[in-house]
């Protein structure tokens, strides 16, 4: 029983590092491409690089839930940890087009590639506001309205994001410094991180059976922010200055309340993360 355990927590522990790690990897490499002379070609090992990195971090994102299944040790920590990440995810995976392509005549615009990642969040949130609404993660075509009695309570948990796209867009498209221009992947990462810190709340709303708040510390930080830079009291150079800042206060407030939530989670369920240990003391009083 101990060896089975062990090699349980081994799998585990190698299936989190890749989940956690691949995907950021893939943006690295790519972002690293991006540095070297355009008379250069792309060298091959990048490419098989990231093709292996985008196949076994879907794959584990699929498989790792069954595993946990199989093991008995599947719940709304690894619920959060997997959907969570995800909703973080979207944003080097999304990336990677820009990186591709870069920026030139027929590549893509960062404003473009803005509506790209919008439109990858807006099916991620729209699933989980399903889920918080009617208890099943199933996207359909439509919906019973019929079956909900308050228009505002059931579309509650879209205002927060809605609020995050509207900013975004019209900062991309009004920024006096052309922020989005000057550097896209900080302003891509920062609103990224706010929508993931959004999506992480509503997943604890709908796990937990609670009403979903409208009001989200990384959404007012980001728009206190936009709306500075729209007035037009901001240079470029301090338009960056400020969304560099914002970006390490929003990033250091979504790891605290990740860190946080998923401690007090274990302390509740009287589990450990990245660990099994606890189910070969379960087993030790079982036998006993």
């Amino acid at each position: 029983m101990r060896e089975d355990i062990i090699q349980c927590e081994e799998i585990v522990k190698e299936e989190e590092v890749l989940q956690c790690g691949l995907k950021p990897a893939i943006e690295v490499c790519f972002t690293s491409v991006l540095e070297l002379d355009r008379t250069r070609s792309i060298p091959n090992w990048v490419w098989l690089l990231c093709s292996i990195c985008t196949f076994l971090g879907h794959t584990l994102d699929g498989t790792d839930g069954k595993q946990a299944r199989r093991m008995g040790v599947s719940g709304p920590t690894g619920e959060l940890f997997d959907h969570g990440l995800d909703s973080w995810s979207t944003v080097p995976l999304t990336l990677t087009i820009f990186s591709i392509f870069g920026q030139g005549e027929f590549s893509l615009s960062p404003v473009r590639l803005l509506l790209v990642l919008i439109s990858v969040q807006a099916v991620f949130i729209v699933s989980h506001w399903e889920k918080y609404n009617t208890g099943i993660l199933f996207l359909p075509w439509n919906y019973d309205l019929s079956q909900y009695d308050n228009f505002y309570e059931m579309c509650l948990p879209l205002y927060p994001s809605l609020i995050l796209f509207s900013i975004s867009i019209l900062w991309a498209l009004y920024s006096p410094g052309k922020i989005i221009e000057r550097d896209p992947r900080l302003y891509l990462y920062t609103m990224g991180t706010v929508f993931s810190n959004i999506a992480c709340k509503l997943i604890i709303a709908q796990m937990c059976n609670t009403r979903a708040e409208l009001f989200n510390l990384c959404l007012a930080v980001y728009s206190i922010v936009a709306i500075t830079s729209l007035s037009g009291f901001l240079s470029a150079y301090q338009e960056l200055i400020f969304l560099r800042l914002a970006v390490a206060v929003i990033i250091s407030a979504h790891l605290h309340f990740g860190i946080c939530v998923v401690r007090q989670l274990c302390e509740h369920f009287k589990i450990s993360a990245f660990s099994l240990h606890y189910l070969q003391h379960s087993s030790k009083h079982y036998n006993e």
